[in-house]
Order: C-alpha cells, then structure tokens, then sequence
C-alpha cells in the first residue's frame, strides 16, 4: 500500500504500530506517552465491538485488521510507549516517497463475517452498500471533481483530506438536507445542464451555453466560479465570511 494512500494521522500511527510489531515479533502492550490513544482506544476499548461487527462502516478498516492481526500473531509481550505519535504521523505525511506496505493477514487471524447478534440494522445496510459498491469504480468526472475539492481545501485551509473525508462533510447532518443534496449531485456532476443538454434533448442545444459570458459552456464549474453575471462576487465574499465565522 503506498504512503499516499495513508492521508490521516489515525491510519499512519496503526501502519507504525503494525511495522513495529513485523520487525520485533513482539507483542508489545502499549501505554500512552504525548501521543494519540486511536490505537489505544482500538486494542482496548473497541475491540471486541469491531470484531463482532467485521469492521463494518469503519475508517482505516482494512489496516486495522493487519494491526490487530499481527498484534495476536505476536508470542512474547514486551512493554512499549508510543512517544509523540502525532508528531512523527504529521512527518510520515511530509514524507515524499511511497512506502510499500505489506497488508496481507494470515487467514486463521482473517475476520470474515459478522455476529448477527450483534449487528444492528443500520449497520448490516452499511454492510450491504460496501459489497455492492466495493468493485464499482467512480466516473471520470467524479473523480476530478474530488481531486479539485481536496486541492480546494489544502489551498485555502492548509489541511490534507482524504475521499472519505470529503464524502462523509457532504453527507453531515450539520448540513441541512437540500444543502446536502445539491453537493452530492455537484460531486457527481449529475446536475442535466451545460454539455448534457445536447445529449438529453437535442432541440435544445443552445441552452448548453451561457447567456452572460459569451457562449461559454454552462457547467457547474461556470455557473459557481466564473460567470460575469452580477451579484457573483457578492454571493463568494458572504460565503467566505460565514465561513471564517
């Protein structure tokens, strides 16, 4: 697994603590030292509730169960201190080269289904929306359309984001459901307008074409950042004000 695909601080320290236990085959038993309790808070208090549900609907899933997996193959303890674990995660993301990260797990240690005792309703539909979505790949345009979201969010607040990340901010509930509604469909470039004109009713070409700017194409992109029609630069300053708020 390439480094870049470990954007969060939370999914470099278990890929650190899974390194750690690969190079000393040492169970270590960790205690916390100026540093982040997510792996912590995992191999004690959450544990068993992950297990129980086959990591459904859960961050960094798949590192998780290579940690928590090598952590049991381990036949010694040995006591260890994680020593300024967001300082080193923050230079692991400084980091430039891809590291090569080995996520196989043995299959006897392998979680493979859920207990259906356990698993509430919701979650077994979470359940459901990862198989089926699991091998069905993003369009092109969605894609891009992500990559220029998290460019937008490091050009402006200096953060790194992950397609998670950016999916789950579209999805909150903090956001009232229209609000929701038109980010998703915007992400998904789903919105008949600009070139999809000609492709849904041909007769009604020339609505493809901005009224204001010369003939552009009137695409999302246009209509939110580029048009010339009055009240445009308005909208962006209020926006940006709220947001600073």
């Amino acid at each position: 697994m390439p480094s870049t695909k470990l954007q969060t601080s939370q999914a470099r320290e278990v890929v650190a603590i899974k390194e750690l236990l690969a190079k000393t085959n040492k169970r270590v038993i960790l205690y916390n030292k100026k540093g982040s309790k997510y792996v912590l808070n995992h191999l004690s208090k959450t544990l068993k509730r992950m297990k129980d549900m086959r990591y459904i609907g859960v961050s960094n899933k798949k590192i998780l169960q290579v940690m928590v997996a090598s952590f049991q193959s381990c036949k010694q303890n040995k006591y260890h201190g994680i020593y300024n674990a967001s300082r080193l995660a923050k230079e692991g993301a400084e980091h430039n080269q891809d590291d090569m990260i080995d996520l196989e797990v043995d299959p006897k240690l392998k979680i493979t289904s859920a207990s259906l005792s356990k698993l509430m309703q919701s979650q077994a539909y979470k359940a459901f929306q990862e198989r089926k979505n699991q091998n069905l790949p993003l369009s092109a345009k969605t894609n891009t359309n992500m990559k220029l979201a998290s460019q937008g969010v490091n050009e402006y607040f200096s953060m790194q984001t992950t397609s998670t990340a950016l999916w789950k901010s579209i999805c909150h509930k903090d956001i009232d459901l229209n609000t929701r509604y038109f980010l998703w469909m915007t992400m998904h470039n789903a919105y008949r307008i600009g070139e999809k004109w000609p492709n849904f009713i041909p007769q009604y070409h020339s609505r493809a074409y901005c009224a204001h700017c010369n003939n552009s194409i009137e695409n999302m992109e246009h209509i939110l950042t580029e048009c010339s029609t009055p009240g445009q630069n308005e909208v962006w300053e209020f926006t940006k004000n709220l947001l600073e708020q």
